[in-house]
């Protein structure tokens, strides 16, 4: 019995190990920073020590593993690819389903998420990293978390994730 083919392209390895450390770590991190952040919505005396759980080294560490090496490993392939020049009916043949159109915005939304996890990180989870207490992030957090300027960039990013 001859084995059945596949009329579909294979896409290349690189390609597959981009989308999934771009799907996966970013959904990780999502739902880790839902479940770590949402006792803020009851006060600093439930914020407090859900964070003080989820700030210690192993969990920093394991973040850091399992979540941001991935995107750097996601960003990474993607610059590379998107500075790679492939001929169009290579591929096309690799992406039927893709437009240039779509291409683009997935760049652009890619690059705005990148921004926005940088600047999330470098201003909340770096301070918790240097030894910063979650009381401390909790009134930065109520200080600047409420104004037009924080609601419309977080919205942004947000949306390009």
């Amino acid at each position: 019995m001859e084995p059945r083919s596949d009329s579909r392209p294979r896409f290349p390895l690189a390609d597959r190990v981009h989308a999934a450390l771009g799907a996966f770590p970013l959904a990780v991190y999502m739902l880790l920073h839902v479940v770590e952040t949402w006792p803020a919505l009851s006060g600093r005396m439930h914020f407090g020590p859900r964070l003080r759980a989820t700030t210690t080294p192993a969990w920093l560490a394991a973040k850091a593993l399992l979540v941001l090496l991935p995107l750097v490993v996601h960003g990474a392939l993607g610059l590379r690819r998107a500075l790679q020049r492939r001929e169009p009916l290579v591929e096309a043949a690799l992406a039927p389903y893709a437009s240039p159109g779509l291409r683009t915005l997935q760049a652009v939304t890619g690059a705005l998420t990148a921004a926005y996890l940088v600047v999330h990180l470098a201003e909340l989870t770096v301070p918790l990293w240097r030894g910063g207490a979650p009381d401390q992030l909790y009134e930065t957090l109520s200080l600047r978390a409420g104004t037009p300027l924080s609601i419309a960039l977080v919205s942004i990013g947000l949306a390009a994730v």
